[in-house]
């Protein structure tokens, strides 16, 4: 892979965002999921922070696994409606 490959950018509070993106770190394909922070509103470009974790691109199966068993025990205790939005 050359370069990072920005997947998405959720929106977070205060001008932050969590970019979620495949990159390659010391030669291993990584899934990166940082916080980003907007420092200029006028050049509105997000910097990443040191906030956030690279894993090995191989676990991404499992993350995706927990991430859905999360949602299904957010829905069943009722702070996420089934369709995925949330109720606060």
């Amino acid at each position: 892979m050359s370069g990072q490959l920005v997947i998405a950018t959720l929106p977070g509070k205060g001008g932050e965002a969590v970019r979620i993106a495949l990159d390659q770190r010391a030669g291993v394909d990584v899934v990166d999921i940082r916080i980003v922070t907007v420092l200029s509103k006028a050049s509105r470009i997000p910097i990443p922070t040191k906030i956030g974790l690279c894993l090995d691109l191989a676990t991404l199966p499992e993350l995706i696994a927990a991430l859905s068993q999360a949602k299904a025990k957010a829905v069943d205790l009722g702070l996420l409606e089934k369709g995925g939005a949330g109720l606060a």
